[in-house]
């Protein structure tokens, strides 16, 4: 019989979502608590975004010398709603955390709540 192993699926993100030709999508950009249960749909989300962004972003440099860097501006416009998404998703997850009361004594739950937690839904 096999051992039954863990691993991290911790709430992460990149530091920048995106850079000079490159666009970070789904958990490559941002990876969700399991529990929150967000992870496809903000995948998929992030993906329809980031390809409608690449697009108007190629357009536009057709016209502008910015490129598909940083200085496009639906690239930048890209890097500004992930941060915003990221934000919300924070809020929401630390409101729903705080909302459990049982085994709060446990690591699992002490880990995960932050005492300047928001105690109303954001």
């Amino acid at each position: 019989m096999e051992r039954s192993r863990g691993a991290p699926a911790h709430s992460q993100r990149l530091q920048d979502f995106c850079g000079d030709a490159w666009i970070a999508v789904g958990d490559a950009a941002q990876a969700y608590d399991p529990l929150s249960s967000q992870g496809m749909d903000k995948a998929l989300r992030t993906g329809s975004h980031a390809g409608h962004m690449i697009h108007y972003a190629l357009t536009d440099s057709l016209r502008d010398a910015a490129g598909l860097g940083s200085g496009n501006a639906f690239v930048h416009q890209y890097d500004v709603q992930q941060r915003q998404l990221w934000q919300t998703y924070l809020s929401q997850r630390d409101f729903y955390y705080g909302m459990q009361l049982r085994w709060s004594d446990q690591p699992f739950w002490q880990r995960r709540r932050r005492p300047d937690a928001p105690s109303v839904p954001p």
